[in-house]
């Protein structure tokens, strides 16, 4: 492979396109590491497939858990659990749609 062609990650751990197409990544978000105690916002935006920017700001309006670690802001794997169960919505029907419970 050409060097020029490599990169290196940057800070927040983000590689180019040709970078992750060099490594074989399938786009899919890597399975939480469990030696990995806090993460920062892009990569637990990463793992929940959002956006960082979106995580940032519910997380500095409190509207999300998360840590303060003076200035920086991680987040936890119980902190990443706890905003999937917290955003789990039952499944509902269109308007004027009968759902085949409804049928019966």
């Amino acid at each position: 492979m050409d060097p020029a062609a490599r990169r290196r990650p940057d800070s927040a751990g983000r590689m180019s396109r040709s970078a992750e197409a060099a490594s074989g990544s399938t786009g899919q978000a890597a399975p939480p590491d469990p030696s990995v105690l806090l993460y920062t916002a892009e990569q637990a935006a990463a793992l929940l497939q959002i956006s960082p920017w979106w995580l940032r700001r519910k997380a500095t309006a409190r509207q999300v858990p998360c840590t303060f670690i003076g200035r920086y802001l991680r987040f936890s794997t119980a902190d990443l659990e706890h905003l999937i169960r917290a955003s789990v919505r039952p499944a509902t029907s269109r308007a004027g749609h009968s759902t085949p419970d409804q049928r019966a």
